[in-house]
């Protein structure tokens, strides 16, 4: 399938790259053959998000954590669920306008109705975008609610929503033995010592599906532990349906998918980008805080040939370039444990596409054509032109390419590559 003709929708959060996301709709799109693929993009802000889903022209979305509340403001539109609890987690773009969706409640829901929630005393821990779906959820299901937050006016303000009780945080260790059924919504490192209290035969339902402290806490007692993963499945199955506009999935075929989850060992890191996206900056810094070795494929190619890269361009074409910009690569990714810097013409090949979608582990580093006109200036790069329509020409054909062989995308506007440096150790630092 050409990179060019698909469909591409995201998840975006900081940090991402743990999601089990892109497996479940990459899977879901490759059986159903349809143009679409799913990508990772980590982002520092939500004006980072609201530029790189203009500038990657995306189809649609999710919105992890920290960004669920703040990308309200972001969206035209808003279903009834996300207008009520002002969390959106899932975007997607119809006619130039973002329509803002949440389908957490329905995960949270779906995970837990069959307890008979009318019997239960609920608590839930927290008051950020989770903790608002789950409220949102449980309003036609029962009034014996509760609320806890370390901030005692979120909580409140939650509660008083819904017409559920609240109770201070300060309070949580003597009256969380109060109830039997517990969702917590926190972060999965925070430790919240009243945990240790929790009463046998008590349900407690953790949204996170990797490890946590609680888990960690209760995993040895005779207590019902609800993973996040079946609010991920259930959410999944909602949210296919509006990528697609198809009731095509259940919970079944996405636990499959899951069973287990695939995390491919990778030899190298491949930094990949258009020409002065910031590839060869960051990849020194980073390879130093990794302890990788650092390559990249432009000075090996100048290297080999004894040629700048304008100088084989000129003399000898673009094709020969490629061609040895291949044998180069080839060889280079035979070795281990590297951060390797490809040049931005090189995902144009076929056979380095093979090459790295079997090995390595490839990173996208976008920016704005607007950044690498400026950054480029004054040195002689072949194919470069000032000229911003022709650099954005140039751009859209390799972009989906980039795109299509992501692991996962990160931002690099402005002239400040060590937050990228940071924020890309932050979300990989232990990939190899």
């Amino acid at each position: 399938m050409n990179s060019s003709s698909k469909e591409f929708y995201a998840i975006f959060g900081n940090p991402v790259n743990h999601s089990l996301s892109p497996q479940i709709f990459n899977k879901l799109f490759k059986k159903r053959n349809l143009k679409k693929k799913y990508l990772k993009i980590s982002i520092a802000s939500t004006s980072e998000l609201k530029n790189i889903f203009g500038e990657l022209n995306l189809a649609g979305g999710n919105i992890t954590s920290p960004f669920k509340e703040r990308i309200v403001s972001f969206t035209d539109s808003l279903d009834e669920a996300a207008e009520s609890i002002q969390a959106v987690n899932l975007i997607m773009k119809q006619n130039d306008k973002i329509f803002g969706y949440n389908t957490d409640y329905v995960g949270l829901i779906e995970s837990i109705k069959k307890y008979n929630l009318n019997n239960k005393r609920i608590l839930i821990i927290g008051a950020g975008g989770a903790a608002k779906s789950a409220a949102y959820g449980l309003k036609e299901y029962s009034q014996n609610v509760t609320i806890t937050n370390r901030t005692y006016e979120k909580a409140k303000k939650i509660a008083n929503q819904f017409n559920f009780k609240v109770i201070k945080s300060s309070s949580l260790k003597k009256q969380i033995n109060n109830f039997n059924l517990i969702i917590s919504c926190l972060p999965p490192d925070v430790k919240v010592e009243a945990f240790h209290n929790i009463e046998e035969r008590s349900i407690v339902f953790d949204v996170n599906y990797i490890s946590t402290y609680l888990k960690e806490v209760v995993k040895n007692k005779n207590i019902k532990l609800i993973d996040g993963r079946k609010w991920l499945i259930h959410q999944a199955v909602k949210n296919y349906s509006i990528f697609t506009n198809k009731d095509e999935t259940d919970y079944g075929e996405i636990e499959k998918i899951l069973d287990p989850p695939v995390f491919k060992n990778y030899t190298n890191i491949i930094l990949m980008g258009f020409m002065g996206s910031g590839k060869t900056t960051i990849g020194r810094q980073l390879s130093k805080k990794m302890n990788l070795d650092f390559v990249d494929i432009d000075e090996k190619i100048e290297k080999y040939t004894g040629l700048s890269i304008n100088e084989i361009f000129s003399k000898k074409g673009e094709k020969t370039f490629r061609n040895i910009e291949n044998k180069i690569l080839f060889n280079v990714v035979k070795r281990e444990k590297q951060l390797i810097a490809i040049g931005g013409g090189a995902v144009m090949n076929k056979s380095n596409r093979v090459l790295l979608k079997n090995d390595s582990f490839n990173i996208f580093i976008h920016a704005p054509v607007s950044d690498i006109i400026k950054r480029n200036v004054g040195k002689t790069r072949p194919l470069f032109d000032s000229n911003l329509k022709s650099m954005k020409k140039l751009y859209s054909k390799r972009k989906p390419f980039y795109m299509d062989l992501s692991d996962i995308i990160f931002y690099n506007k402005g002239l400040n590559p060590e937050k990228t440096v940071e924020m890309i150790h932050e979300e990989i630092g232990k990939k190899i």
